[in-house]
C-alpha cells in the first residue's frame, strides 16, 4: 500500500499536529514585512499574526462582530494573545482560516 510519500521526506497529513501540505507551502513573511501592513485603507492593507500564521484582515475589519477597534489596535503585529483571550467560536476560527496568507518567518 502506498503512503503517498514520493521519497522526498515524510508525507504531510492532517494528523501532523494539524499542519497539512498547504500550510507548509504558504509564503513566509518576516515580522518587518507584516509590520508594514497596518493601513486597511491603502493598497498595503492590514495584516495580523496569530500563532505564527499571517492573515490579511483588510476586507474583514468592518465585518468583525467585536468591532473594528480591536483589530486596528493589532494590525501589523502578533495578535495571538488577544485572539485566544476572547475564546472565539468555531465559526470565527473557520473564518480566520479563510484569511490566511502565509507563515511567519522564524
Amino acid at each position: 500500500m502506498s503512503s503517498g510519500n514520493d521519497g522526498g521526506g515524510p508525507a504531510a497529513s492532517a494528523s501532523d499536529d494539524g499542519k497539512c501540505e498547504e500550510q507548509q507551502e504558504l509564503p513566509l513573511y518576516s515580522r518587518a514585512e507584516v509590520s508594514r501592513h497596518t493601513h486597511p485603507t491603502t493598497e498595503l492593507g492590514a495584516w495580523i499574526v496569530i500563532d505564527d500564521f499571517v492573515y490579511d484582515v483588510t476586507e474583514f475589519i468592518h465585518e468583525h462582530p467585536g468591532g473594528l477597534e480591536i483589530i486596528l489596535e493589532n494590525v501589523g503585529r502578533d495578535a495571538s494573545f488577544y485572539f485566544h483571550s476572547m475564546n472565539h467560536s468555531q465559526d470565527a476560527k473557520k473564518k480566520l482560516a479563510t484569511l490566511k496568507i502565509g507563515r511567519l518567518q522564524k
